[in-house]
């Protein structure tokens, strides 16, 4: 079956109706889920990064595989 709206309580992702949005997605303005503008991002809203997928770190709303010089991965953010 493949919903084209949900309930009130439920987000629209790929024609089917879930109470949450999968990682690397987010709800925008119509309960739809959309994909983070991010690569490897498993949190975001419509412009920004809130967290990477496992193995990435979050600096500058990028998510990276090491973080630059001068900087240390701390529950997968990049911390001076």
């Amino acid at each position: 079956m493949f919903c084209t709206k949900c309930h009130v309580n439920q987000v629209l992702f790929k024609g089917k109706c879930l109470v949450n949005c999968p990682n690397g997605f987010y709800v925008d303005e119509n309960k739809e889920c959309k994909a983070c503008a991010v690569d490897n991002c498993d949190r975001c809203d419509s412009v920004n990064c809130n967290s990477c997928s496992f193995g990435k770190s979050l600096f500058d709303n990028k998510c990276l595989t090491n973080c630059p010089l001068g900087y240390t991965s701390i529950n997968q953010i990049c911390t001076k």
